[in-house]
């Protein structure tokens, strides 16, 4: 809200009052106060400082608790700040999606609560932003990803498939289906998480954690020469990018 916004506000605010309209006086007045605690919280939360945005955005609810915008980045600073805040961040989530039940709300509610392990919740929330015109290629993806961690492969192959389909080139949506497969107990399973391997490699756009992958699942095979390969080309990406050290350090261990 900038200062003229601000005054406009406040001046309508005083006719209100003169006008007996007090209720809808306090209300727009709430906004105005509440919204330099909100504006100093957002500001915090892009510089990282989540403590304080934290801080500043409970104060600004406090003043207008009813506020979307307020509870909707608060749900994004305490998204970052670990297990003590899982539950607010679920509130302020789920109260964005009672109060604007757009696709984008149920998005966030639904990538938030996968990345807690609340699969059920995840996938409900994920396939109502489906429902509410979320429907591209990551889409599928992210529910992908909720549905096999539930244990149920062959529908989350569907939405990695849907996902290829809306974007061909999708080489996360592959290394998904690859994955999935890899993690089958049959050999069917097993040749098609090969097939889209093969398929990362040829489009040039393989990571190290996709030959970390396939390293695994040919050392799995017995094909321990080609299993080492692999594993040497992901510690080379490994070593060239930012990956965590121990991802390196477990390459290194299994090459042998």
């Amino acid at each position: 809200m900038t200062m003229k916004e601000a005054e406009q506000i406040v001046s309508k605010s005083i006719m209100q009052i003169n006008m007996r309209e007090l209720a809808e006086a306090q209300r727009e007045l709430s906004r105005v106060i509440a919204s330099r605690p909100n504006k100093r919280g957002t500001s915090h939360a892009i510089e990282g400082n989540y403590e304080i945005a934290h801080t500043d955005l409970t104060r600004a609810e406090e003043v207008e608790p009813n506020l979307v915008e307020v509870k909707k980045r608060r749900a994004q600073v305490r998204s970052g700040m670990g297990q003590k805040y899982i539950d607010g961040a679920l509130e302020d989530f789920q109260f964005v999606c009672d109060k604007e039940p757009t696709a984008e709300a149920f998005r966030e509610l639904g990538v938030f609560a996968g990345s807690v392990k609340l699969y059920k919740r995840a996938e409900k929330a994920l396939k109502k932003a489906m429902k509410l015109g979320y429907n591209d290629a990551k889409a599928h993806s992210q529910l992908g990803v909720v549905i096999c961690s539930q244990g149920n492969i062959k529908e989350a192959c569907e939405h990695y498939n849907k996902a290829l389909e809306l974007n061909p080139g999708d080489t996360t949506a592959m290394l998904q289906i690859a994955q999935a497969n890899k993690e089958g107990a049959n050999f069917d399973m097993h040749a098609e998480a090969e097939k889209w391997f093969k398929k990362i490699v040829a489009s040039g756009s393989a990571t190290s954690i996709a030959y970390k992958l396939y390293g695994q699942m040919m050392h799995g095979c017995g094909k321990h020469e080609y299993g080492s390969e692999l594993l040497n080309k992901g510690l080379t990406y490994a070593e060239s990018a930012s990956s965590k050290p121990e991802d390196v350090a477990q390459m290194l261990e299994m090459r042998y």
